[in-house]
C-alpha cells in the first residue's frame, strides 16, 4: 500500500484524512508533517503504512465494544450461503513459506485461546512487493472470534499480521475472515451507506453514522464517492470517529436549482 497525502484544517484532521482513505489506526502508519498549515493555509501531510514489528503484542488483548451501529451482526451469520464460502487457491512457491507462516501463526493465537478452529490458506500472493495472505478460521462457535461488529476479528487479524511480521522479518499483510463475515459485512455497511444517502437526499439534512472502525468508514466513503446527490466526510477522534453523509449543494443555473426538482409552471 502506497503513501497518501491528504490536508485538512489542522495537522490531526489532515491526519485523520488519510487515516480514513488507507482504513488504518495511527499506529499502523508513519505520519510526515509536509506543511503545518496556518490561518488561510490547509495543513498537508503524508502518510506510510508500516509494518509494525517492534511493539510487544499479546494474543489476549481486551477491546472495548460499546460501539454500535443500527444493525445486528447475528443477522449476517443467519444470511450465510454457499457462494460466501472461500474457495481455496494454491500460493506460488515463493509465497507458500510466507502462507504457512501466517497460518502456524494464526493456529498458534487460536490454541493459546484454547478455540478450536482449523486456519486455512484461501489466498497468498505479491502485491506490489507487499505479501499478503488470506486466511479462513473453520469451525464451531466462530461467533466469540467475530466478536461485536467484527471488532475482535479485526483485533485478531492485527495481532496475527504483526506477530506473523515478526517472525518473518520483513512486512506481511494478513487477512483473516471466518465464514465470509467480511464480505457480508462490507454489504451491510454499503446498504447503510444507501440509505443515508437516501435520508440525506430527501430531508436536505446531513445524516451522521455510528462511529466505526477506519477499514469501514473507508467501505462507507467509497460506496458513496460516486453519488451524485451526497458527499461524505468524517469527524471525531479515535472511537468516536464517524462519518457523516450530507446532500450536495445544488449547483444554481440562473433561478434554477440544478439537482433540485422544480415545480412545473403552468404553460401560458
Amino acid at each position: 500500500m502506497e503513501s497518501v497525502e491528504a490536508t485538512g484544517r489542522t495537522v490531526d484532521d489532515a491526519i485523520e484524512n488519510a487515516l480514513d482513505e488507507l482504513g488504518l489506526e495511527r499506529d499502523e502508519v508513519d505520519i510526515e508533517i509536509l506543511d503545518p498549515g496556518g490561518a488561510e493555509v490547509l495543513a498537508l501531510v503524508r502518510v506510510t503504512p508500516r509494518a509494525r514489528v517492534d511493539d510487544p503484542v499479546t494474543p489476549d488483548d481486551e477491546y472495548d465494544d460499546d460501539d454500535a451501529l443500527p444493525e445486528d451482526d447475528e443477522e449476517l451469520e443467519d444470511d450465510a450461503s454457499d457462494d460466501d464460502v472461500a474457495q481455496w487457491v494454491a500460493p506460488s512457491p515463493e509465497m507458500e513459506p510466507i502462507a504457512e507462516a501466517a497460518r502456524a501463526t494464526l493456529g498458534d493465537i487460536l490454541h493459546a485461546m484454547e478455540m478450536e478452529a482449523d486456519v486455512v490458506v484461501t489466498r497468498a500472493v505479491d502485491d506490489e512487493g507487499l505479501p499478503t495472505v488470506e486466511l479462513e478460521v473453520e469451525g464451531e462457535y466462530l461467533g466469540i472470534l467475530i466478536g461485536h461488529h467484527g471488532e475482535t476479528l479485526s483485533a485478531l487479524q492485527f495481532v496475527t499480521g504483526l506477530m506473523t511480521s515478526r517472525r518473518l522479518s520483513k512486512r506481511v499483510r494478513v487477512i483473516v475472515d471466518m465464514e465470509g463475515y467480511r464480505e457480508r459485512r462490507s454489504r451491510m455497511l454499503r446498504d447503510i451507506a444507501l440509505r443515508a444517502a437516501e435520508r440525506a437526499q430527501r430531508y436536505r439534512q446531513p445524516i451522521f453514522l455510528d462511529p466505526m472502525q477506519p477499514a469501514e468508514r473507508r467501505t462507507v466513503h467509497m460506496a458513496l464517492q460516486q453519488h451524485p446527490y451526497v458527499t461524505t466526510h468524517s469527524i471525531g477522534e479515535g472511537d468516536n470517529r464517524r462519518v457523516v453523509v450530507s446532500p450536495r449543494q445544488p449547483q444554481r443555473l440562473g433561478n434554477l436549482d440544478v439537482g433540485r426538482d422544480v415545480p412545473r409552471g403552468r404553460g401560458r
